[in-house]
């Protein structure tokens, strides 16, 4: 009786789960999931909607960052039979203000709100992804840095040593040279 019983639960799962739609995102995250971006500097993320499913599916596209916004941001997008991914691109921007070490978070989430065909169960997931961006220095203060940095001090004493033994040596030379004509 448990070997029937266990069978009809299965077979009620395939059947069940034969129109299943599912849908997913694809980015290619950054390093150990964070992006390290100069102040005032601006970079484009890609993130991919996916559904491999033949019916359509309406996706609604959600941002949360104070530094990202959606270049085409719409209301929804359709992804199904036709167009199997749709390409949404982050436009992320660090304010000009921003202080080196500084972090902000970049979350995203894609939710399917409705689906092409009349499915009577509908699965409300919602599939969300975050990563930190972090200022770094700007090349002007990395350039700055390493003047900072250049020992001038012991270059401008070598340069005076330099010139002290130049003049001495010129003056002896000199000399010799006044002696010899002045014995001629």
């Amino acid at each position: 009786m448990k070997f029937i019983s266990c069978f009809i639960i299965v077979i009620i799962t395939i059947f069940l789960s034969w129109n299943v739609t599912g849908f997913g995102i694809a980015a290619v995250p950054p390093e150990n999931n964070t992006m390290f971006l100069s102040p005032g500097e601006t970079k484009e993320y890609k993130v991919e909607l996916q559904n491999n499913d033949a019916s359509e599916l309406k996706i609604k596209f959600f941002l949360d960052s104070k530094i990202a916004s959606v270049a085409d941001e719409r209301e929804y997008y359709v992804v199904g039979n036709k167009t199997p991914f749709v390409e949404i691109t982050l436009l992320i921007k660090i304010p000009d203000t921003a202080k080196k070490g500084e972090i902000y978070t970049v979350k995203y989430a894609a939710q399917p709100f409705s689906s092409g065909d009349n499915s009577p169960i509908s699965l409300n997931i919602r599939l969300s992804r975050e990563f930190n961006v972090v200022v770094k220095e700007t090349e002007i203060e990395k350039e700055t840095k390493n003047y900072d940095s250049f020992p001038t001090f012991p270059i401008i004493i070598a340069i005076i040593i330099i010139f002290v033994i130049l003049f001495i040596l010129i003056t002896r030379k000199n000399n010799l040279l006044r002696k010899r004509f002045l014995k001629k």
